[in-house]
């Protein structure tokens, strides 16, 4: 029984399928709709150069957040805006 035309899930053209599962019209179709999946869900990691001061900055903001257990959150933003205002 021959298998209806459907569109490509990729270019959203017409093509005709050899198979009854078949969502795209060609590999090339294929292997870019993955690649464009992969982009969105797995995107390539962004390198930050950071200074000696701001290491340090970090450092001591992380240091806050793990002492923070129990503390008022708008303190702790005080402390760490306080922080911030030292680096310029």
């Amino acid at each position: 029984m021959p298998l209806r035309p459907r569109r490509c899930a990729h270019c959203d053209t017409d093509f005709q399928p050899r198979r009854r599962t078949a969502r795209f019209c060609s590999a090339r179709c294929r292997v870019a709709a993955h690649r464009a999946v992969r982009r969105v869900l797995d995107p390539p990691p962004v390198r930050v150069r950071l200074t000696v001061d701001e290491l340090y900055l970090l450092r001591d903001g992380v240091g806050l957040l793990v002492d923070a257990g129990q503390q008022d959150a708008q303190a702790l933003f005080d402390r760490l805006g306080a922080l911030l205002d030292a680096m310029d």
